[in-house]
């Protein structure tokens, strides 16, 4: 992971946190940002208008519980493992007050979607959902509360010491709403994981006569 703070007229500034798996660098990834974001908040005196979308403090800070949500998950060596990379840059004005940030994603692991090995687990977002901490997502998404009802969701396990689904999952509903997700984007994110989940039920068959396959029902 690496950190690009840029300051107006002075030279940027790199941080790198790097390590093996398990070693800390998504813990000491947002500490920094949370200190970054503190240190220039405190000196920011101007009133802030009263409205549901966060500060750019809050909104950099509260971008980690969404990415973590969908992009992290336990693997044999770390229980909250980015299977993603992260390029965060941070920018600041000519006072040191927080400026903008922005944040660059690749090479998330997509194989974990569909599979996962012995003694892992797919992302967080889908037991958070699973968890029944927010009831109106099982009826809106036809889902039930048991991970062993799907198919992508346990093939590993489905459970991680030290983490409640369930209040990972209310940080991560509570960080779309201070990042500005409409309720309609928020709720679209449940639906399309919803839909993956269900994706991994299907069973298809084999069309007779020829080499194609083709959905083994409606259900």
């Amino acid at each position: 992971m690496t950190f690009i703070l840029s300051f107006t007229d002075r030279e940027n500034q790199s941080m790198l946190i790097t390590g093996e798996s398990g070693a800390g660098k998504t813990v000491n990834t947002k500490r920094v940002i949370q200190y970054f974001a503190i240190i220039a908040a405190l000196g920011d005196n101007v009133k802030k208008a009263v409205s549901c979308l966060g500060s750019l403090e809050d909104q950099i800070i509260e971008a980690n519980p969404a990415m973590e949500a969908f992009g992290n998950a336990k693997t044999i060596r770390n229980d909250n493992s980015s299977r993603f990379g992260k390029f965060i840059r941070i920018h600041f004005g000519p006072t040191g007050k927080l400026a903008s940030a922005d944040v660059d994603i690749y090479l998330l692991e997509k194989s974990r979607v569909v599979f996962q090995q012995p003694g892992e687990r797919s992302y967080h977002i889908y037991y958070q959902i699973l968890s029944n901490h927010k009831p109106e997502l099982q009826d809106m998404l036809l889902v039930t509360t048991n991970p062993y009802d799907y198919h992508f969701c346990s093939q590993g396990v489905t459970t991680v010491e030290g983490i409640n689904d369930g209040e990972e999952l209310n940080l991560t509903d509570r960080a779309m709403d201070t990042l500005g997700f409409t309720p309609e984007e928020k709720y679209g994110c449940y639906k399309l994981v919803g839909a993956i989940m269900h994706f991994g039920n299907m069973k298809f068959k084999k069309k007779q006569r020829e080499e194609q396959a083709e959905a083994d029902g409606t259900e």
